[in-house]
């Protein structure tokens, strides 16, 4: 399972790139689970609290945070090295600015699918030779946490608690016989 994450601030174009991704998934033969926002900070949220994301494709100008500045957070401030980003915008001038988010690839709009299906492909490949994730299902999402992110787990009852580097803790359900 992947997790692809689209933030555009054009719902219109958030869902045109939601719908070519899940096309391009199919024909792969490739499982994804895919979340649109329409602003950095939602998307940071998101980012904060609910999953790990492994391919984000993020728009530049959004509003009152740019995707230049969510991707430094990203980087800097979450610490992920492991998410592959995709910055997408109508303006080429930006490609200088992203170096230092080490993006996967800078498409430009409007999208050609042709050229999303290639950055797709190249994605799926660097996500299956990064590094191993513990996977499981919280709910009705898929999560990820990186092994080397995990320092111990906990098992009482049913419940498993995973506590990871930055002093976070993740709980979820084993669900036995699954």
């Amino acid at each position: 399972m992947i997790n692809i994450a689209v933030c555009e601030d054009d719902v219109f174009l958030g869902g045109q790139i939601e719908t070519m991704l899940y096309r391009q998934a199919e024909t792969e033969g490739v499982e994804i689970q895919t979340e649109v926002f329409t602003s950095a900070e939602n998307c940071l949220k998101y980012l904060k609290e609910e999953c790990m994301v492994d391919l984000l494709f993020l728009d530049i100008e959004l509003g009152k945070m740019s995707g230049i500045e969510l991707a430094e957070r990203i980087r800097n401030e979450l610490h992920n090295d492991y998410m592959q980003i995709v910055f997408v915008s109508s303006k080429q001038s930006y490609a200088m600015e992203l170096f230092e988010s080490h993006p996967l690839h800078f498409l430009v709009k409007p999208l050609d699918e042709e050229k999303l299906t290639r950055v797709f492909r190249k994605a799926v490949k660097l996500i299956d030779k990064s590094e191993e994730t513990f996977q499981y299902k919280k709910g009705h999402s898929h999560k990820k946490v990186l092994l080397s992110e995990i320092i111990y787990f906990e098992a009482s009852n049913r419940e498993i608690t995973a506590l990871l580097t930055f002093d976070e803790v993740e709980t979820f359900l084993h669900e036995f016989g699954h």
